[in-house]
Parts: structure tokens; sequence; C-alpha cells
């Protein structure tokens, strides 16, 4: 996979911690997308010479700003068919059942503090 770049990476969560395999991962001119916050030092110049681009996508802003919320319910049909087409995948790895209580969530918090936790965590009722 040496030498392998995408058109475009996201980072859902950790942006900072992220970063720089992000730029190498992500072709020139292409495109990384942070979701998640960083810190309020963001090292802009690694993208510079690659000259990639920085999108923010931060879940209420569409909502505050009044733009284009019709565009909201477009893109999760999209995600939801390209889920059914099997053309992207969830990341659950693990599913905590019983519902939502201080036992399941210490149980999640105490998965996760492990440090090996890979994808998502998901409490369910059933």
């Amino acid at each position: 996979m040496a030498g392998t770049t995408v058109d475009a990476t996201i980072n859902l969560m950790g942006v900072d911690q992220y970063l720089t395999e992000s730029v190498h991962l992500t072709r020139p001119f292409g495109h990384i997308v942070n979701v998640g916050g960083n810190d309020d030092h963001f090292p802009i110049r690694r993208l510079q010479s690659r000259a990639q681009s920085l999108d923010w996508e931060l879940m209420f802003t569409k909502s505050k700003y009044g733009y284009e919320l019709d565009s909201q319910g477009e893109i999760l049909s999209h995600v939801l068919q390209l889920l059914v087409d099997g053309t992207i995948h969830h990341t659950t790895t693990t599913i905590i059942r019983g519902g939502i209580d201080a036992a399941h969530l210490n149980q999640a918090r105490t998965q996760l503090e492990t440090g090996h936790q890979a994808g998502k965590i998901v409490i369910t009722r059933a």
C-alpha cells in the first residue's frame, strides 16, 4: 500500500492525531475533510505543498445558519443507499445490549480506555 493515495480522506475525530497520515494518504490537489474538532493551532502549512483542500463539516452548521436544509435529508438518503448497496460499511465492532444506563456506559468507557477499541461502540435497548 506504500505510495497509494486517495482523492479524499475524512477525519471523524482526532484530526490533530491523524493529520500527518491524512496528508500523506491524500493525493496532491485532493481534499481532507475534518468532522471533529481540533486544537487552536492547526498546522495548515502541511497541506500547502500538496495543494490540498481542507473541508470542515460540523453537524449543526446548516441548521444554525439556515443553509440548504433540504440537502441534509438528501445526503442521509444517499449514505443509506451506499450502505444498502454494500459500497460503504459501518464501523461498529462492539455492541452492548440492554439499554443506556450507568453500568453500560461504564462498560463502554472502560473498553475505550484500554486504547484497543477499533470501530464504534453501540449501546442498544435490546
